[in-house]
Formats: C-alpha cells, sequence, structure tokens
C-alpha cells in the first residue's frame, strides 16, 4: 500500500515539473520564433520582429537531416578516438584563441582579483564601510579562494585563469556526459551530448571569463553526479565527495544554490519512493556542509578583515532592481539601484532592506493595477534574458582594455556590424531555437514517466528561471541553465525520431 502511495507522489511531482516547464519553454520558443534579440555595444537590448519563415526552414533541415541518418541513435558505442581527437582540438583551439585575444579582465572580474591579490598581502581596505567587499559580501568565497591561486601562480595572472577555464569547459561537459548516461543508460546520447556541450558556441565565449561562473559549473555538474550515485549505490565516500562539490561550487558562485536545491528535491523525493535512510545521509550531508562551509567562510572573513557580519546590499535590493523598469540596458536589468539605495542609507544594511521592500511592493502594485504593462515588463525581460542567443558572449569580449594586435578574424567576430559577426549572431539564434523545440519535444514524450531523477536539470532550468524573473537579469546568469538543457534537447529529438519510426 505505502510503495503504490510513494509512487504516486513522485508521478504526481513529476507531471508537476513537466506541466510547469511545459508553457514555460513553449513561451521561450515562440518568442524565439517571433522577436529577435540584440545586445549593443553599451549593453542595451533592443527588440525587433524576427524572420520566423527562417525557423522553418532550419527546423525542417535539421528534423531531415536526424531521419537521414537516424542509425546513429541505434549505435552502441561512439569510437573513442574521435571523441579523445575533437577533444584534443578543441583545447589546443581555444587555448590559441586566448592567448591571441589576450582580454584584461574588467568591472567585477578586475575589482575581485586585485582584491584577491591585496588579502592575500594583508590588504584589507576592500572590506572598509562603503568599499567593495563591504557592499559585495556574496564575493568574500570567491576573493578567499583566488587569493589562495593568487599565491600559487602569481598576482593578477589573468591568462592563467583563462586557460585554466579551456579544462574546466572540457571537465563540466565530461561530468555531464557521465551524468546522461546515469539517468537515461545511453552511451551514445551521452557521448553526443559531451560534443554538443564543449562545442556549444555562447559557452566558449566565457573562456576569457575570469569569475567564479566555470569553476562553479564544474563542482555543480560533478558534485551533482556523485551524490546521485551515492544514493544509488549506497557509496558513503562518493556521497561525501559529491556534497562538498556542490557546497564549494556555491562558494564560487551563489546562484548554484538552486542546483543544489535540485539535487536536494530528488534526493528527497527518492527518499519517499524507496523509504531507504541510505537517501537521508546524502541529503543532510548537502545541506548541512553546504551551510557549515559558507558560514566557516563568512566568518573567517569578517574575522579577518575585522568586517561586521551585519554589512552588505540586502538580497532584497537586487530583487527591487529587478522589478524596475528604468535604466538603460533593459527592463530588470543592472541600473545601479543597489549601490544606490545602500549608500542613500548609510551603508546600513537593515534600513537599506526596509527601503528596497518598499520599491518591491511599489513595482508589484503598480504591474497588478497596470496589468498590461506587467505582462510587457515580464515579456520584455525574459526575452532579454532567455532569447539574447549569444547570452552576452560576444559582448563580454568586446570590451577590452588592451591594444595588442589580433588576428584579423577575432577583430572582426567582435566587431558588430560585420559579416563574421552576423553569421555568428544567426546562428547563435538557429541553434537556441532548435535547443527550445528540443527541449519542448523532450518534456512532452516525457509527460507520462514518473523518474524524478531524470528531470534534475529540469528542476534546476526551472529554479533558474522563477528565479531571475525576480532578480537582476543578465544573459550570463541565465546561459547556464540553458546549457545543462542540450542533453535534454538531444534527447528530445532523439525520442521524436523514434517514436516517429514506430508509428
Amino acid at each position: 500500500m505505502f510503495n503504490k502511495l510513494s509512487s504516486q507522489i513522485e508521478k504526481t511531482f513529476c507531471k508537476i515539473v513537466i506541466w510547469i516547464a511545459l508553457p514555460v519553454v513553449l513561451l521561450l520558443t515562440l518568442q524565439a520564433f517571433i522577436v529577435k534579440v540584440r545586445i549593443t555595444i553599451s549593453e542595451r537590448t533592443d527588440f525587433y520582429f524576427q524572420d520566423w519563415w527562417q525557423y522553418i526552414l532550419v527546423l525542417a533541415a535539421f528534423l531531415g537531416i536526424l531521419f537521414l541518418v537516424k542509425k546513429m541513435w541505434s549505435q552502441r558505442e561512439i569510437p573513442i578516438l574521435v571523441v579523445g581527437v575533437i577533444t584534443i582540438l578543441y583545447v589546443v583551439a581555444m587555448i590559441a584563441i586566448v592567448i591571441s585575444m589576450k582580454v584584461v579582465p574588467r568591472a567585477d572580474q578586475q575589482i575581485v582579483l586585485q582584491v584577491a591579490d591585496q588579502f592575500a598581502n594583508g590588504d584589507y581596505s576592500a572590506w572598509t564601510k562603503g568599499n567593495y567587499c563591504d557592499m559585495y559580501t556574496n564575493q568574500d568565497g570567491l576573493i578567499l579562494l583566488f587569493s589562495i591561486l593568487s599565491r600559487l601562480w602569481g598576482a593578477n595572472n589573468w591568462m592563467a585563469y583563462q586557460i585554466v577555464n579551456v579544462f574546466l569547459i572540457v571537465l563540466a561537459a565530461w561530468g555531464m556526459k557521465q551524468m546522461i548516461q546515469f539517468l537515461f543508460s545511453d552511451n551514445t546520447l551521452a557521448v553526443i551530448s559531451y560534443l554538443a556541450l564543449l562545442l556549444y558556441m555562447p559557452m566558449n565565449g566565457y573562456v576569457t571569463f575570469v569569475y567564479g561562473t566555470l569553476p562553479g559549473l564544474v563542482c555543480a555538474v560533478w558534485g551533482s553526479y556523485l551524490v546521485l550515485v551515492s544514493c544509488k549505490r549506497g557509496c558513503v565516500k562518493t556521497g561525501i565527495g559529491g556534497a562538498f562539490l556542490l557546497a564549494f561550487a556555491c562558494v564560487w558562485k551563489s546562484n548554484y544554490w538552486i542546483v543544489l536545491i535540485g539535487v536536494c528535491i530528488v534526493i528527497f523525493c527518492n527518499f519517499v519512493k524507496k523509504r531507504k535512510m541510505v537517501f537521508l545521509f546524502p541529503l543532510a550531508l548537502v545541506i548541512s556542509l553546504s551551510v557549515l562551509l559558507n558560514g566557516a567562510i563568512a566568518a573567517y572573513m569578517n574575522a579577518t578583515t575585522g568586517a561586521s557580519p551585519e554589512r552588505g546590499i540586502p538580497s532584497t535590493a537586487w530583487m527591487a532592481m529587478g522589478l524596475q523598469e528604468e535604466g538603460t540596458k533593459a527592463v530588470g536589468w543592472y541600473n545601479g539601484y543597489t549601490k544606490k539605495v545602500y549608500a542613500e542609507n548609510g551603508f546600513d544594511k537593515n534600513k537599506a532592506d526596509i527601503q528596497a521592500k518598499k520599491s518591491i511592493k511599489e513595482s508589484l502594485s503598480h504591474m497588478l493595477s497596470d496589468k498590461r504593462q506587467g505582462v510587457m515588463f515580464f515579456g520584455q525581460k525574459i526575452a532579454s534574458e532567455w532569447n539574447e542567443a549569444t547570452f552576452e558572449s560576444v559582448w563580454i569580449n568586446q570590451l577590452r582594455e588592451q591594444s595588442q594586435t589580433m588576428p584579423r578574424w577575432i577583430m572582426s567576430l567582435l566587431d558588430d556590424n560585420s559579416v563574421l559577426h552576423k553569421i555568428y549572431v544567426k546562428l547563435c539564434d538557429f541553434l537556441l531555437f532548435l535547443i527550445w523545440v528540443g527541449l519542448l519535444l523532450f518534456l512532452w514524450m516525457k509527460r507520462k514517466d514518473s523518474d524524478i531523477g531524470s528531470l534534475l536539470w529540469i528542476i534546476v532550468f526551472l529554479g533558474g528561471f522563477l528565479f531571475h524573473m525576480f532578480w537582476e537579469a543578465k544573459g550570463q546568469y541565465t546561459l547556464i541553465y540553458v546549457w545543462l538543457c542540450i542533453p535534454y534537447a538531444l534527447h528530445g529529438y532523439q525520442l521524436f525520431i523514434s517514436r516517429f519510426n514506430r508509428t
């Protein structure tokens, strides 16, 4: 009786996830089909009507190719030599690009590296009232880790970080390969997913991005994989390793808490279904280690720098900014409100929190009183952060602070008006549209399934979508969720082709 009830609970939860995700992905698909989103050198987002007929042709051509090569889905293995050669060529090419571009970190990247070097040398001035680390407490973990690396390979050695990023993308993609193999027991799908993730152009644009995004992604992917494997096989050591990696992912970048929560949801559902205490240990371990590690880092940084625990821009300020129409970029994007509200309240976190909550209420009240405006606001915000198909992968490399000569083709790629740049953007448009369509197919084909583990990255995607509806919008934030869902899109096309063949 209980087994039947627990299975029904899992099945119900799977249906909830899928039937929430379906309209979300349908919205994103329709937006990509109808609206062309472009980001300028000043990070302003512009909207145009899409040449929708091109997308019909691209989808038809892509499906036609899949039907022609449908036998690849039934192959047991793709030669490991082919995968190895592609990986080596990728690494060599990306390292060459990094060395050729010489993109010096700017903005937050530059500040974090500088502060990390200062911290390593005992200079804690960045933590005084009104300075960078007094405002952005979420950067403490990243700064601590960068300060350790600073001692290893030298101060402000941004080139070393960028070269390491190449290998981090490979590690993250390989981790996803292992995860897809674990979830779907399909080696061909796993290998194709690995290659697709490795060669996904917008992610490769972030190889010059010296921040916590890529190291955090590696920790999140491998941590999720190891924790789920430990639940299935009852291996304590694997669970501990996975829990530590998930905790460190949140240290690198706080957005990875969404991944951690998604993993906890999957573990809990498995516990309810199977009633095995083996599931409670990794669940408790993931939560406790994450809380303790982040708490310990905060305590250490406060004790070392002499900063007050009651500091920093409150999280409500970021939500308030994410609901504002003011700004030069797009609705809900960064407009300086967070720094402004903190400064206006004398760098008092509690007072800034009160004012930010007031702003949130005003924004929501305005949207409720003018529902048409509210729909337009969220429509534009969602399109700007989820359907700008390059996800700022070109923009972050355009704003350079160096004058070294770069290869002509790279200069052309970074020029908004060049043919190569326009081709790149168009290819990204088509690729993102195909990802949304594949994801739709996956959700529809899996609508009757009851394996919550196979929906892990969908749960994470929904968490990211809901979070960034209200938080500050930015393409670099949402890119990760799209990247994680690429294997699902591939599986969606695989299921569609297989279903079509049977009928």
